[in-house]
C-alpha cells in the first residue's frame, strides 16, 4: 500500500510516516502545491492531508483531484470543524488532537471497506 502524507509541519509528518510505514510505502511532502505532481508521480492508494495549509488548502488539494477525476480517497485532518457539504468531498475525517493510532487505524478501516 503507498501512503502520502501532506502537512507543512514536518514533526506531524515524520511521527506519522514512522507509524504508517509498518502499513506500506509512506511518502511525505510539505505542502499541497508540492504534493501534485508526487501524487502524479506516487500514484498513492489513500492521502492524509492537513486542512489549513499555506498557499493550498486541504480541501482545495482535494478539489484539484476531483477535477483531474482523481478519487483516491482522502483522510483531512483539521482541528477546526468541517462542514457536512465538505466531509461529502473526502473520504473520512479526524479532528485533532490525534495520536498515530488513530491515523492507523482510520486507515486500516478505510481499506477494509
Amino acid at each position: 500500500m503507498k501512503i502520502l502524507i501532506i502537512d507543512d509541519e514536518p514533526l506531524i509528518c515524520a511521527i506519522m510516516q514512522t507509524y504508517l510505514k509498518k502499513l506500506g510505502d509512506a511518502k511525505t511532502s510539505p505542502s499541497a502545491v508540492d504534493a501534485l505532481p508526487l501524487i502524479k508521480e506516487f500514484q498513492p492508494d489513500i492521502i492524509i492531508s492537513d486542512y489549513h495549509m499555506p498557499e493550498m488548502t486541504g480541501l482545495d488539494l482535494i478539489k484539484q483531484l476531483r477535477k483531474e477525476n482523481n478519487m483516491t480517497p482522502v483522510i483531512l485532518i483539521s482541528g477546526s470543524h468541517i462542514s457536512e457539504v465538505e466531509q461529502q468531498m473526502f473520504a473520512d475525517f479526524l479532528k485533532k488532537p490525534i495520536t498515530p493510532a488513530d491515523i492507523v487505524n482510520k486507515v486500516n478501516k478505510m481499506l477494509n471497506k
